[in-house]
């Protein structure tokens, strides 16, 4: 992901449902309308599907937890831990878990 500070762009909250999308293109922001918007609608872009600790990390707030459109979470443990709980659910180790865990 690309990320930078773009004035005024930077000003447009997150929805679910955006109203409005933005292309960087040519060294350009090119703002579109997705719908037909009223006098006082607030403009909203997208800022993707990011979890809440992504959200609350990058941009400082959070949704409701049934507006969440993913989760991430954290594995801590030993490869045995790991190799046993994989053997256990029926999982392929190698193909679930990379072979070194940063």
């Amino acid at each position: 992901d690309d990320e930078s500070l773009v004035p005024i762009i930077d000003g447009f909250n997150h929805s679910a449902d955006p109203g409005i999308d933005v292309i960087f293109e040519s060294g350009c922001a090119l703002v579109s309308s997705l719908r037909q918007h009223m006098e006082g609608d607030q403009l909203c872009i997208s800022y993707g599907a990011k979890s809440n600790p992504l959200l609350f990390r990058e941009y400082g707030f959070t949704l409701h937890p049934s507006e969440e459109p993913c989760w991430e979470y954290v594995l801590q443990g030993s490869d045995s831990y790991f190799q046993q709980i994989s053997a256990d659910h029926g999982f392929d180790y190698d193909a679930f878990l990379p072979s070194r865990i940063l």
